[in-house]
């Protein structure tokens, strides 16, 4: 993912373009965002400008290191992820068992969903998580030599989801990193990241998007123009979020007409009808 492929954000982006040429690369970063936000993106297009030979303002999109990145298949980049145990896993799941289902993730929504991802990996009634074992083998693959000579970049998304044990192994790496090493942790939820993982990392927030730019994301994904301005305010600039609000228009209508009634009716004063408008918004009627 190049930068210039995420909405908006542009004084973050150019924040941080300005850091790697000035050589400013902390080894270990957490970018926080509300879920559904740019930040997983971001931490995506920030890997993919680091290693691309050829970069300018953004990667270029189109040397060895760019088009391995666009297909999430860079030998020197690892994901990690929550994952939980299903049918066709192993005992112990690892990112590494979930990868196709990851690069499709990646390809259709970069901007995931917690719940979608469980849906996506088939265990909507489960809890993922990222193990200890998971940890270990993400120790075991940055300790080996980088296959093209430069940085080895670990993306890790919900660090929030390591249990204990994971975490402080993952201390020990995140402060004695072999070789040339890239850590980016993606985080919905800083607070529940362990306290001495977060004071290890520089911390990148990552704001919701402007609503005109979220309005223009939504039209460019296909959406109504009509109900952009709409399902903008519903998402309030996550674009993740839009995208699940664009998968069921008739609830877009539902409750703009709902609104539109509560609106009508109060001026009206009609209190009956503003009970029954106030009981359709939660669902009663």
């Amino acid at each position: 993912m190049r930068f210039s492929d995420i909405p908006g954000q542009k004084p973050l982006i150019d924040k941080l373009v300005n850091n790697i040429r000035s050589g400013k690369i902390p080894h270990a970063q957490l970018f926080s965002g509300s879920e559904g936000s740019s930040a997983l993106a971001l931490a995506l297009a920030y890997a993919q400008y680091t290693l691309c030979s050829n970069k300018s303002d953004d990667s270029c999109g189109t040397c060895p290191s760019c088009k391995q990145m666009l297909q999430l298949q860079h030998p020197d980049v690892h994901f990690a992820f929550p994952v939980a145990k299903t049918k066709d896993s192993s005992d112990k799941p690892t990112s590494q068992e979930f990868s196709n289902d990851w690069r499709l993730q990646m390809t259709e929504q970069p901007y995931p969903l917690y719940i979608d991802w469980l849906g996506r990996i088939g265990i909507e009634n489960k809890q993922a998580q990222l193990s200890v074992y998971q940890a270990s083998k993400i120790a075991q693959a940055l300790q080996l030599k980088s296959y093209s000579g430069g940085k080895k970049v670990l993306i890790l998304w919900m660090p929030e989801k390591l249990n204990i044990a994971a975490s402080n192994k993952l201390l020990k790496l995140i402060e004695e990193p072999e070789g040339d090493t890239l850590i980016l942790f993606v985080t919905h939820h800083e607070e529940n990241v362990l306290a001495t993982i977060r004071s290890r990392c520089q911390t990148t927030k990552v704001p919701p998007l402007h609503h005109s730019d979220l309005q223009q994301f939504i039209i460019n994904k296909g959406g109504n123009k009509d109900l952009a301005p709409t399902i903008s305010a519903m998402a309030l600039g996550l674009p993740g979020q839009a995208l699940r609000i664009m998968q069921q228009p008739e609830r877009v209508k539902e409750d703009v007409d709902r609104f539109t009634n509560w609106v009508r009716v109060s001026f009206q004063r009609k209190v009956e009808a503003i009970i029954r408008s106030r009981a359709a918004f939660a669902g009663n009627g």
